[in-house]
């Protein structure tokens, strides 16, 4: 198999999985960042469970998981939930899955195997666009709806188990241990970008309120807000070659670890 260059927009899930497992088949990756604050990766717990899965196909499950058990440590998790029954799921760190970027900047443009930042640096190879919400901005795709929400980390604190409490119709809180020190807790807002920023602050509030009233977890923490890419009409996630040279993935809603390996995993076997 030839080696490639390959130029990724964006260190999120999408764009960390394809840059590592790009790399763990001999490629030369440069992975460009701009360091979005909204961006949904960093809010991520990596929690994967069967049940959350429903729109995508076994083949993709099956493929998105062998893709993660090579690259990281998969956790099989047995959850406590508030129904008196316990739920299955998998986690990665998402600590671990997350790459620091070789370059920061502002990218003006993108055209076939080129990509052109504010400043006039170039980055020449195969190109993946894996840039989230903004990844519209950069090629031609389908629209993205962007919906907020916010997750928590608790420091110097530790669950007895993982848990999941079901707060709402289809409203799920979830709280696990990260490491040793680090507790993640979500609650699944996902909200239009008006709301959001018209209540912001009460949302923030309600879902840190909510981590001490359903897990009781307190002190000091840290709240990563991120906006998840819906594309319209890809449920499944959104992954196109748009030039010769040019790829675009994103879309990862709900499933973002799954997505991201599963679309990782084409990029290799159909651009390099």
């Amino acid at each position: 198999m030839a080696k490639r260059n390959v130029v990724i927009v964006g260190n999120g899930l999408f764009g960390s999985i394809a840059a590592t497992l790009a790399r763990s088949k001999g490629h030369t990756v440069t992975v460009i960042s701009n360091e979005e604050k909204l961006a949904a990766s960093k809010a991520s717990g990596c929690v994967l469970a069967p049940s959350w899965l429903s729109s995508l196909e076994r083949n993709q499950i099956d493929t998105a998981m062998e893709v993660l058990t090579a690259l990281y440590k998969v956790e099989d998790l047995v959850f406590k939930t508030n129904l008196l029954k316990t739920f299955k799921a998998k986690r990665v760190d998402p600590d671990s899955v997350l790459v620091k970027p070789d370059v920061v900047g502002k990218v003006a443009t993108v055209g076939d195997g080129v990509v052109t930042l504010e400043d006039g640096r170039k980055f020449k190879g195969r190109v993946l666009v894996a840039a989230g919400i903004w990844s519209q901005h950069l090629v031609e795709m389908p629209a993205i709806k962007g919906l907020y929400g916010a997750s928590v980390r608790f420091t110097g604190t530790q669950m007895e188990d993982p848990r999941i409490h079901v707060y709402a119709p289809y409203r799920q809180a979830v709280a696990v241990n990260l490491n040793k020190r680090t507790v993640w807790m979500g609650d699944g807002t996902a909200l239009v970008q008006a709301t959001w920023m018209k209540e912001e602050q009460q949302r923030v509030k309600d879902t840190v309120e909510r981590a001490g009233k359903l897990f009781g977890l307190q002190g000091k923490h840290t709240v990563n807000v991120g906006v998840r890419p819906y594309v319209d009409g890809h449920k499944a996630g959104y992954f196109a070659q748009i030039s010769p040279n040019t790829w675009v993935s994103t879309g990862g809603a709900k499933n973002g670890t799954v997505l991201a390996a599963w679309q990782a995993q084409r990029l290799v076997q159909e651009a390099l």
